[in-house]
């Protein structure tokens, strides 16, 4: 494992080129491995790509996406901006101070393509060019430090959703650190174990893509746990992975984060998060995020391992106890955008699930999460991009009645013919088929009205108005009037903003 700073490829300083056209993956190295240890990887078309670049770790995917390979190593970079010469071009790491603020963002289940599901507000919210028109120019602002994706990661089976994502995402997104969350979608791209099949991810594709430094790489000696070959064991219903390949820990600044997959076991997770909590302990973060996807169980979690039970049980372990008023959660699977959890003025859960797909549960959303630690202060915004209203959805179930009615009555009247019977029970055949027909049609009618007719009519667009006030002030945090606090907490060792 290549683990010291490498006298032949990092400097201070480099008079070669932005490395523009590298499919860069920058990710904090695990906690326990130490503060400056970053992972900086590669995707590529070929093992001899980079050549100039001592990568420790050059394969071919596994599995799933195999027409990639992935150059990875883990370095110690230095605290302050680090450049490194690669494929004789330059990344930029800028690794904040331990104990400094940061700025990040956040999603959770953005989606553009209707490839796999039914991506209802796409064409909308226009989630794809705006998603990465957005990323564009927030993190221009050099002061920006991570993005995080919690989960149903563009609900892609084979990969090329991902790429073309990528594509359209410039050098200055893909130098910063990520944080990638697995979710159900991620799996099974139906979005539950039972209509899995052969051709799902069952995230091994997306880790790769997405290479984070997991607990499965902790003892040095492998990057990934690929025991487990998911077409050898037939059971597409299943988890096919390990679930140490997304369970990650680290800080960055001052702020620590652990994330998780809920489709893992709780017995396997539990010894992690005693772990992370140790390291939490030792670290002394000012805040915590507890980083998931599944906000309940069900849809291959089970209840003790959705995010609002793990945030319960690290409330158990005597090394997290102490952080009870620092430590906050993040989740998605509902697609929907709102402070999810709170005790009194401790707002410690927070949902950042709408960003392109339709919820019964809420209006349209289509946002993101806005973190900064900078100025004494933890603070998370809302920016809500578009959305719709609730009127939409009361529309929905009007023509839901409409659609429950007359489907109701033709059921009814279609139904009893098939009977032959006497006169006198004809007419209760009828009623009873006609009540059938109604509580059918009224379901279909008010999901058709969700799913395909509310995205038709959208009635807010902030959209431009946020990228206006980015160009214009270069940066989020002078467009925090644009968005909704959801969180303002002090914090004690906050120092002023690293840049």
């Amino acid at each position: 494992m290549f683990t010291g700073l490498p006298r032949k490829g990092v400097s201070n300083t480099s008079n070669t080129t932005p490395a523009a056209g590298l499919e860069i993956r920058v990710a904090k190295g695990l906690g326990s491995k130490g503060y400056g240890k970053v992972r900086l990887s590669i995707v590529a078309s070929s093992r001899e790509e980079a050549s100039d670049f001592p990568f420790s770790y050059r394969e071919q995917f596994r599995y799933r996406w195999t027409e990639h390979y992935l150059l990875s190593s883990l370095l110690t970079l230095q605290p302050g901006s680090n450049r490194i010469s690669l494929a004789g071009q330059t990344v930029k790491i800028d690794l904040p101070p331990e104990d400094s603020g940061i700025r990040a963002i956040f999603v959770s289940d953005p989606c553009f393509s209707s490839k796999h599901v039914v991506c209802s507000y796409s064409s909308t919210f226009q989630t794809l060019q705006r998603s990465t028109d957005l990323l564009n120019a927030v993190f221009q602002d050099e002061s920006m430090n991570l993005f995080g994706m919690l989960g149903d990661n563009f609900y892609d089976q084979g990969g090329d959703i991902s790429t073309d994502f990528f594509s359209r995402v410039s050098h200055n997104v893909k130098r910063r650190f990520w944080l990638i969350v697995n979710g159900n979608h991620d799996n099974w791209v139906c979005g539950f174990p039972a209509c899995a099949s052969q051709a799902d991810n069952f995230g091994i594709g997306q880790m790769q893509y997405y290479p984070m430094d997991s607990v499965a790489s902790a003892d040095g000696n492998q990057l990934f746990d690929f025991d487990l070959d998911p077409d050898s064991h037939p059971k597409w219903n299943s988890f096919l992975n390990n679930g140490s390949n997304f369970l990650f820990y680290h800080k960055l600044g001052n702020v620590a984060f652990l994330g998780y997959s809920g489709a893992a076991s709780y017995e396997e997770t539990l010894p992690h998060l005693q772990a992370a909590c140790r390291y939490f302990a030792e670290s002394k973060p000012e805040i915590i995020f507890l980083l998931g996807h599944w906000n309940s169980g069900g849809l291959g979690c089970t209840n003790s391992m959705s995010v609002p039970s793990i945030y319960e049980t690290l409330l158990t372990i005597p090394e997290c106890a102490p952080f009870r008023s620092r430590l906050k959660y993040m989740d998605g699977h509902e697609h929907c955008n709102y402070v999810q959890a709170s005790d009194g003025d401790n707002k410690y859960g927070f949902m950042i699930g709408g960003h392109g797909m339709a919820d019964v549960g809420c209006r349209p959303q289509y946002g993101f999460a806005y973190l900064d630690t900078t100025q004494g202060s933890a603070k998370l915004y809302y920016f809500e991009v578009g959305g719709g209203s609730r009127w939409g959805t009361l529309t929905c179930m009007v023509l839901g009645l409409g659609v429950g009615v007359a489907l109701g009555m033709l059921a009814g009247l279609g139904l009893t013919k098939l009977f032959q019977c006497a006169m006198n029970r004809k007419k209760c055949i009828y009623v009873g088929f006609s009540i059938l027909g109604v509580a059918l049609g009224v379901v279909a009618g008010f999901f058709l009205g969700v799913f395909i007719v509310n995205p038709l009519f959208p009635t807010e667009d902030n959209f431009h108005d946020i990228m206006n006030c980015l160009q214009t002030n270069g940066g989020l945090h002078a467009c925090t009037h644009l968005a909704s606090e959801w969180l303002k907490q002090p914090i004690k060792n906050s120092s002023s903003l690293w840049v």
